[in-house]
């Protein structure tokens, strides 16, 4: 039973770890994938997006 919970800890732990050093990422509307900072909050990432969208997209 220890193992069992000692597995289910680690796993836990690595899960957790992971999900917090995840970039997050926008797509411009030309397909262009980029990374924004990963504290930007929902307005920042759709800020993000439109200044990307302005610079990797040709009129």
């Amino acid at each position: 039973m220890k193992k069992l919970f000692l597995c289910a800890a680690v796993a836990f732990v690595a899960v957790v770890t992971y999900a917090a050093a995840m970039p997050q990422m926008v797509v411009t509307d030309c397909g262009t994938v980029r990374q924004i900072p990963d504290n930007a909050t929902p307005e920042q990432a759709v800020q993000w997006q439109y200044i990307w969208t302005l610079i990797d997209c040709p009129q």
